[in-house]
């Protein structure tokens, strides 16, 4: 099984553009040079260390979030699970959406991020647990409906890849999930989104 990563730090391009101010300085800033502050299993808030809800984490400079996502029960949810092991597994309820749909999950992060224009761009990870490329349509979870539901999150904030310049940041997963999936290897001047496949 392939484990496949989209974070939802829209592209390098837009959100180095948000960071610094101007296109031209964008364009001499690549997405790797910046630091900024990130949660692993963003989900886990105080389950699973001391991180507080995903809105306490923004609130205090977190600028990447990652989700562990599932398909298990896809059909009949309509949306991946949020969680370690499993849907559910070390998710951190309090502060956050009471279920563990990963559209809930989404939606605090593009909240967050409208209510907050000027804040840096937030990239959000999804480490897709299991391998969506067996589902055989949007309607069963594939990588189409991952793209549906960032589209339904951030909107017109969710800046493409085809909507950037041509120069892309040269990392391994950069080539393969712009081909594979287009919107999960975009970005977003609030938000963000790359996808990697990584071996089992």
């Amino acid at each position: 099984m392939h484990r496949f990563r989209a974070p939802v730090a829209l592209t390098a391009v837009a959100a180095a553009f948000a960071l610094v101010g101007t296109p031209a300085t964008a364009a001499a800033t690549p997405f790797t040079a910046p630091v900024f502050k990130a949660t692993h299993n963003s989900y886990s808030g105080n389950v699973d260390g001391a991180k507080g809800s995903n809105a306490y984490q923004l609130d205090h400079g977190v600028r990447f979030v990652e989700f562990d996502i599932h398909d298990n029960g896809y059909a009949t949810a309509h949306d991946y699970g949020i969680g370690h092991g499993s849907p559910g597994d070390l998710v951190d309820h309090t502060g956050n959406p009471a279920s563990s749909n990963l559209r809930d999950w989404l939606n605090v992060v593009g909240t967050w991020s409208a209510a907050h224009p000027t804040a840096a761009p937030i990239v959000v990870m999804l480490d897709l647990k299991d391998d969506l490329t067996d589902n055989p349509s949007s309607s069963a979870g594939n990588l189409a409906a991952v793209n549906q539901e960032l589209q339904a999150a951030f909107g017109s904030r969710l800046l493409l890849a085809k909507n950037t310049p041509a120069e892309r940041p040269r990392t391994r997963c950069a080539a393969r999930c712009s081909r594979s999936s287009p919107a999960t290897a975009a970005r977003v001047p609030r938000t963000a989104a790359t996808s990697a496949t990584t071996p089992p």
